[in-house]
């Protein structure tokens, strides 16, 4: 990380500052450094294999997708199979004016930002697995054979190996011009307004080597269906610019009296204009080859040979690279692609807004009462989420069980002459068939809504007494819970899934991660005896004086509740979290969230009988289909799991060693959980397990720690 700047006093009025940054993470991953480019592979007697790293060598691949300890399942893997060096970071260069005239003071300014992510991996040197079917007894897979056994004769049940000829280095500029003034109406009055301008250009890779599913291009491997790969051609870019990012601000500071203060503020913030993922790699297609040798592919035609021996020489990739067959992901199940439209170069912004008042108590103590919000708009919808193009609306679901069968049962629903026919009738309704998912990779669609009353009251430490007392009373809102891939599970309270990709709004709800009630103290009391204090008791104040109590406390509302039901079966294409039912006339508790619980016996909370399947026995669905998405919410807006309590609590000591001053033996003691409490916890929220809606107990137990320590 590397900051310059250069002030310059123009004139009495003008200051000018130009400035400059660079900042690096240089994130490696994989094999470790030493291991790479030693020629493994032709040291350990492999053939046709590039020297880049270790192989791999695996032991788990049976029958049935795992191998039991008994015939070697449980050996660990040898070799770590990849490399990446992916150094990434941003230039910034600022030029900024400041200009005063009067009762204002005006900065003028523009500011170039580019963001790089630079990604140098290598070729793998194979990859090698191993299962008990090389060498069992043919018939008795089950029972005979073992991985280790396989491996020692060279007998591979199945292999890969990619290829990475190139490295990519993608970067994405940014430019804003910004002013703003501080306004000094009246000794009383201060205004603060203020106007960004983003200009936000599309993201390119340096050599011009992207790739994408183009939505609109023709797939000759699939009777001329929309949806191919495409390539950039030269400099051209998948996005348009975006010059339309407006960041205006306004804040105001009136000081009524001596004792009373208030601030009000509103602010429009954007997101910054790149990828909430690990990289740009689904933009890289067809640059990269693979060599795979599948399972039961031997020569021989007998499903028990090795599909290759290691003493082999490893097949070549066919073809060269790049690969620009626009057909050459079609029905390849590594998806979902990535692609992204023109007008997606659009980063999300939040609306924030505030009104304070301030008012000095007695006792030199603050009160502070804040209106505190903002408003989200076009947040980044979520990687998988309300990013999918190739999602079907959940009101093909009446179709019911049909969807998971061979559409080859069912030609009517054929959307092309060549689809395969052993694919679902799910997978042939999707709007892009020939593929698993297709992806925008900025899918800034989703939207939230923050709004609380904070009260704070604050007390710095005189007379021996300080505390910091804050309560929040909130509700935020969202389609989401966080950012990047999985933001529909951000707040790691629930792998919260969507019900319908074509009705976002079924997902508007509370948060996962917001707390409607949290309040926090934290205090620090000083003893008053000592020299100079209210009680001066000689030489006991070496006992008695200078001891500090101090204690931390948190008390907040519990955790959002997401109902599940594990019990459906979401075909291919459709949104994979659909809900359960709520039961009207029900109340969806037993009571109040149980204090007396047990760890292992859980006590009932919420009420079983007010959700009910979507597929409800006896008769359930076909195939277990749901016809239809569930009325339940994202997250429940009035019931929550129990709350939570915590106190730590602090005393300590300085004993003074010598007259010099700074010279110290401290002692003190740190008592965690000081009232034994027991947390609780909700052991699942899915109506088909039997423990749901029951209340555990969990982690509790008092701690105290003495420590001893010299200053000097």
């Amino acid at each position: 990380m590397v900051r310059l700047a250069l002030s310059s006093t123009l004139t009495s009025t003008l200051l000018n500052r130009v400035a400059a940054g660079y900042n690096r993470f240089r994130n490696e991953n994989g094999a470790p450094p030493e291991t790479l480019n030693q020629d493994w592979a032709r040291k350990i007697g492999l053939n046709n294999l590039p020297g880049t790293m270790f192989p791999v060598f695996r032991f788990d691949a049976g029958r049935s997708g795992s191998v039991p300890p008994y015939q070697g399942g449980t050996i660990g893997r040898m070799g770590v199979g990849f490399t990446d060096d992916a150094p990434n970071g941003s230039y910034i260069y600022t030029d900024d004016l400041t200009w005063i005239r009067g009762k204002h003071s005006f900065r003028f300014g523009y500011q170039y930002s580019r963001y790089f992510y630079n990604d140098k991996s290598l070729s793998d040197a194979g990859s090698f697995t191993f299962g008990p079917r090389q060498t069992d007894l043919p018939g008795f897979v089950g029972s005979t054979g073992h991985s280790f056994a396989s491996f020692l004769l060279g007998g591979v049940l199945s292999a890969g190996h990619q290829v990475t000829p190139f490295s990519q280095g993608f970067r994405q500029p940014q430019h804003a011009f910004y002013a703003a003034d501080d306004w000094k109406l009246t000794p009383k009055l201060t205004v603060n307004a203020g106007l960004r301008w983003e200009i936000i250009p599309p993201f390119y890779e340096v050599t011009g080597r992207m790739s994408e599913i183009g939505r609109n291009t023709p797939n000759p491997g699939a009777d001329g269906r929309l949806g191919a790969l495409v390539f950039a051609n030269g400099g051209s870019r998948f996005s348009d610019t975006y010059w339309k990012e407006f960041g205006p601000r306004l804040g105001l500071a009136y000081q009524v009296n001596n004792k009373l203060a208030v601030r009000a503020g509103y602010a429009m913030t954007n997101t910054p204009p790149i990828r909430n993922d690990w990289g740009y790699g689904g933009f890289t297609l067809g640059f990269n080859g693979a060599v795979p040798v599948a399972a039961g592919t031997s020569p021989t035609g007998f499903i028990d040979d090795p599909a290759i021996y290691l003493s082999q020489p490893y097949p070549s990739l066919q073809g060269s690279l790049p690969n620009t067959d626009p057909a050459q992901l079609n029905y390849n199940s590594n998806g979902p692609w990535l692609t992204t439209a023109k007008n997606a170069n659009r980063p999300g912004y939040v609306q924030n807004y505030s009104l304070t008042v301030q008012y000095l108590l007695p006792q030199q103590t603050v009160l502070e009462v804040a209106f505190v919000g903002n408003k989200g708009t076009r947040l980044w919808g979520g990687y998988g989420v309300f990013s999918e193009y190739d999602g079907l609306p959940a009101k093909q679901l009446s179709l019911g069980g049909i969807l998971t069968d061979s559409v080859s049962n069912h030609p009517q629903y054929m959307p092309y002459p060549s689809f395969p026919g052993d694919l679902s009738v799910a997978q042939a309704l999707r709007p892009y068939p020939q593929f698993f998912g297709v992806d925008e990779a900025f899918p800034y669609n989703s939207s939230s809504n923050y709004n609380s009353l904070q009260i704070t009251a604050t007390r710095h430490l005189t007379s021996g007494l300080g505390f910091l007392a804050a309560y929040t009373w909130s509700k935020a809102i969202g389609y989401v819970d966080g950012n990047g891939p999985g933001a529909a599970a951000g707040c790691g309270c629930a792998d919260v899934g969507i019900q319908d990709y074509s009705n976002p709004r079924l997902e508007r709800s509370v948060t996962g991660f917001n707390h409607p009630q949290d309040f926090k103290l934290t205090w620090v009391y000083e003893s008053p005896v000592g020299k100079g204090r209210r009680f001066d008791l000689k030489w006991g104040n070496w006992i008695v004086g200078g001891w500090q109590l101090s204690a931390v406390h948190n008390y907040r509302s519990g955790d959002s509740l997401n109902i599940v039901d594990s019990s459906l079966a979401i075909p291919d294409g459709f949104a994979p979290g659909i809900r359960p039912d709520i039961v009207p006339g029900q109340p969806l508790t037993l009571g109040g969230a149980p204090t007396k619980v047990d760890v292992f016996t859980g006590v009932p909370y919420l009420n079983p009988a007010a959700f009910a399947s979507v597929c409800p026995p006896p008769l359930f669905c076909e195939n277990q289909v749901p016809l239809r998405v569930g009325t339940a919410p994202r997250f429940l807006p009035n019931v929550r799991g129990p709350h939570s309590m915590s106190e730590i609590f602090r005393m300590n000591k300085k004993f003074p060693l010598t007259k010099r001053e700074g010279t110290f033996f401290g002692i003190g003691m740190t008592m965690t959980n000081p009232f034994n409490r027991i947390s609780r916890f909700i052991g699942t929220t899915d109506i088909t397990d039997g423990d749901f809606g029951k209340v555990f107990a969990g982690g509790g137990g008092r701690t105290i720690q003495l420590d001893g320590r010299i200053e000097f």
